[in-house]
């Protein structure tokens, strides 16, 4: 590992004297590790063999002592049409760069809105695991693929976990803070992005977005798999102004002021697009021994329905995807900008009740209503051309949940 020269600084200045507003950036480059055992132990090696030792009487005598150490390790350079993994032997660590430029202006007397600019990029990340002997697109065909191989005398090669990913993320972030007063606060995000990359590593794994051809690695960049274009987050809490003490029914006492003092409403709106989807293809006819298959675009045909024509049957147009030919990489990229997968639009509300009882004792009454509205957030469409669940929709998030809640506080 080499290269790894972090340097960061940051800057504010309050432009105009006597006013609320604040000009803040900064820069910072920052390293990180493999994340991967295989890689860490076996960087220096360059592959990865391994044998079993096994004890003499089932377990009783540990098969190794320390005193003589290992046995001898056995292998065999020349096991032809064997399977093996490797790793890369000289690479830097994993570097993200990181910038931020915004602007602060405070306003009323404890309200604050700041709008910034955010961006980073990352070389050297962690990618997902690749065949590196995969048969080149231009000897795809029919016949022997074995002898077209590479090293045709080995199967799978598996380069694990190669550290050749790259990623840019630009947005523009908004944020509005009303600071607790009056019995209030609210703290609300909004953010405009986009992230794009040519692979979205082993944190994004599960989506299915692996190399198709691997000797043209520019063809897989496109948007991340973690890309949401619009993310919008509010959160409230306030305090009714009712019982002795307040803005109405100051004057309540006894009972009364026990039945309409303490109440507090608080809640959560969460509101963001959905990621882009990877749309694959299936069975694989590529022939290339390791590579991913992708359909191909029907020319004029928008993969993106109109909202009123979704359907959990019919989530996106499946007439806009057609198979590859046989032996050939199709034209999808790995990630479709066109077509996104559901979104969610999410509201939790809860209401709170607190009535002291006498010195050092109160009691709580919390309800808490989790997707307030009952709104249907759906799952992911299936995404694999030429299986039956390719463009419909089979799960949904959770229905509203209401649940009590009674705390003795002493």
């Amino acid at each position: 590992m080499r290269g790894a020269i972090g340097p960061r600084f940051g800057f504010a200045f309050q432009p105009w004297t006597g006013r609320s507003t604040v000009i803040r950036g900064g820069y910072g480059a920052f390293y990180g590790g493999t994340g991967l055992l295989m890689i860490r132990t076996n960087r220096y090696t360059g592959f990865l063999a391994t044998r079993d030792f096994r004890s003499p009487d089932n377990g009783v005598t540990f098969p190794i002592r320390l005193e003589t150490g290992l046995p001898p390790l056995q292998i065999d350079r020349n096991a032809l049409g064997q399977s093996g993994t490797t790793v890369q032997r000289k690479t830097n660590l994993p570097q993200q760069q990181q910038w931020n430029f915004g602007i602060q202006q405070g306003f009323f007397v404890n309200f604050l809105f700041e709008a910034a600019y955010v961006g980073s990029k990352g070389t050297h990340l962690v990618a997902n695991n690749r065949n590196i002997n995969q048969v080149p697109a231009n000897l795809l065909g029919p016949g022997n693929a074995q002898s077209r191989r590479p090293f045709p005398q080995y199967g799978d090669i598996i380069l694990d976990g190669p550290l050749d990913a790259s990623s840019t993320y630009h947005s523009l972030q908004l944020k509005l803070d009303k600071r607790f007063s009056q019995g209030m606060s609210i703290l609300s995000a909004f953010t405009f992005s986009k992230m794009i990359d040519d692979d979205s590593g082993v944190s994004f794994a599960p989506t299915g977005s692996s190399s198709q051809d691997i000797l043209n690695l520019r063809l897989e960049r496109s948007l991340s798999t973690a890309d949401r274009t619009k993310v919008f987050t509010t959160a409230y809490v306030w305090e009714l102004p009712f019982g002795p003490g307040q803005k109405w029914a100051a004057g309540a006492s006894g009972t009364k002021a026990k039945l309409i003092e303490g109440w507090q409403v608080s809640g959560i709106v969460s509101l963001r697009d959905g990621l882009p989807a990877v749309i694959t293809n299936t069975p694989n006819q590529t022939g290339s021994l390791g590579g991913g298959s992708r359909p191909n675009r029907v020319s004029g045909v928008d993969p993106e329905l109109q909202s009123s024509e979704r359907t959990p049957e019919k989530y996106f147009n499946t007439a806009a995807y057609t198979p590859p030919a046989p032996f050939a990489f199709g034209g999808v990229s790995r990630t479709e900008p066109q077509l996104r997968l559901p979104g969610f639009a999410g509201i939790d509300f809860s209401l709170n009740k607190s009535t002291a009882i006498s010195e050092g004792y109160s009691l709580q009454f919390r309800t808490e209503i989790f997707n307030l509205f009952n709104r249907t957030n759906f799952g992911n469409p299936g995404t694999v051309l030429g299986t039956p669940q390719f463009g419909r929709i089979f799960s949904a998030g959770s229905a509203r949940a209401i649940q009590f809640g009674l705390k003795f506080i002493f």
